[in-house]
């Protein structure tokens, strides 16, 4: 897999607070904020990293209940699809890739502590979120 970024999502239901608090106190950038996941980037010496918080998702599926997700970019969607086959190839318990709204298609799985692990290629989103995006 030729991972094209790495970013971790907090889940919690205080996404505005942690928006603000690292916004105010550490200089982050919104690049997305859509009420129920907000996405805040970190810059310095040429570099940039992310940082996400999303109210918890048990209605569509409980991997993103709590804790901490990590996601794992790639170029494009048919990347998505043969990382899945891939891993399904290998026997592990893998979502099937999804076109979300947000902009990208995905999977999830589960590293062996839990630890959702999305896995992504962006794509354009539905006019619906387009107002989320900040950058």
């Amino acid at each position: 897999m030729q991972v094209k970024d790495l970013s971790v999502g907090l889940h919690t239901n205080r996404v505005e607070e942690c928006r603000d608090f690292y916004v105010k106190y550490f200089g982050a950038k919104v690049t997305f904020d859509c009420g129920w996941y907000v996405s805040v980037k970190f810059e310095g010496r040429g570099k940039s990293w992310f940082l996400s918080f999303m109210q918890p998702q048990t209605r569509s599926t409980p991997l993103f209940a709590g804790g901490l997700s990590v996601y794992l970019e790639v170029a494009t969607p048919d990347e998505v699809n043969a990382e899945y086959e891939r891993l399904a190839n290998e026997g592990l318990n893998v979502t099937s890739p999804e076109d979300h709204d947000w902009g990208d298609r995905a999977f999830t799985i589960s590293n062996p502590i839990g630890t959702t692990i999305y896995v992504f290629a962006s794509m354009p989103m539905a006019e619906k979120y387009a107002a989320a995006a900040k950058e």
